[in-house]
């Protein structure tokens, strides 16, 4: 290398150093290498930007209305027939009733005919208008059921007949002959000062005998009525004698309760 500088500042012809020449080739082959291979990752760099570059999502606003449901269509209404006046005008002279009456009227509107004369029973067959048809009735009454006893008409009634009053029946009087039991003076009202008079009514029978009493007038006090009935009964009286017969009988006797006694 020195050699050929030397050659080369003197103005001599270099010689051709093989050696030199190898060495600048493979520097240059590696060059070219790493500048095809730098190449080659700025392309798949490129390439992959593209793809791995993300578009922001951009969010929209979309107004939304509720569709009310659709009606379902109407269905048109028929229209209603007009009534027919003369299908009631050919109903009213189909009916028997309705043709009878004008059958009378167009007699009567006509002028009486001069016939000769003929008997009474005919003239007023001619003239009796013909009898008018009932229609059926739809439901027709049933008939009444027949009776099944006849209603009996009313019946004699039997003359009252006066009773006597019965021989044994009390007779109320006045005084009665009796020799009456001391009632006895209940404990509990001699404690509360209980007076009073009872008035009894006895009822003797024919020989005498006392056979019920009831309290006529109340004494004021429960107990002191019930011991003014319970001396009534343990009484005794003379029979009661009527029309010189003995007879039952009711007369009232007063029991009276006092603390003096």
């Amino acid at each position: 290398m020195a050699s050929a500088v030397a050659r080369f500042d003197r103005g001599e012809p270099a010689a051709f150093d093989r050696h030199a020449f190898g060495r600048r080739a493979a520097v240059a082959g590696v060059v070219a290498g790493v500048l095809a291979l730098h190449a080659a990752l700025i392309a798949v760099a490129r390439w992959e930007a593209p793809a791995s570059h993300v578009m922001p999502v951009r969010a929209r606003i979309v107004d939304a209305a509720l569709i009310a449901p659709v009606a379902p269509p109407i269905a048109p209404v028929a229209p209603i027939a007009p009534v027919s006046h003369t299908s009631e005008a050919a109903a009213r002279t189909s009916s028997p009733s309705h043709s009878i009456h004008e059958a009378i009227r167009s007699n009567l509107a006509q002028p009486a005919r001069t016939r000769p004369a003929a008997p009474v029973h005919a003239q007023n067959t001619a003239r009796t208008p013909p009898p008018l048809a009932v229609p059926p009735a739809e439901h027709a009454a049933p008939a009444a059921a027949p009776p099944t006893q006849r209603m009996a008409g009313p019946q004699p009634q039997p003359a009252p007949v006066a009773t006597a009053p019965a021989a044994d029946a009390p007779r109320h009087v006045a005084h009665l002959d009796c020799a009456l039991t001391k009632p006895d003076y209940p404990a509990q009202s001699l404690r509360r000062a209980e007076t009073g008079t009872a008035i009894i009514e006895l009822e003797t029978a024919v020989n005498g005998r006392v056979v019920g009493a009831r309290v006529a007038t109340t004494s004021g006090y429960a107990r002191l009525d019930e011991a003014a009935r319970d001396a009534a009964l343990a009484s005794r009286c003379q029979p009661y004698a009527e029309d010189g017969k003995p007879a039952p009988a009711r007369a009232d006797v007063p029991f009276t309760f006092t603390l003096s006694e």
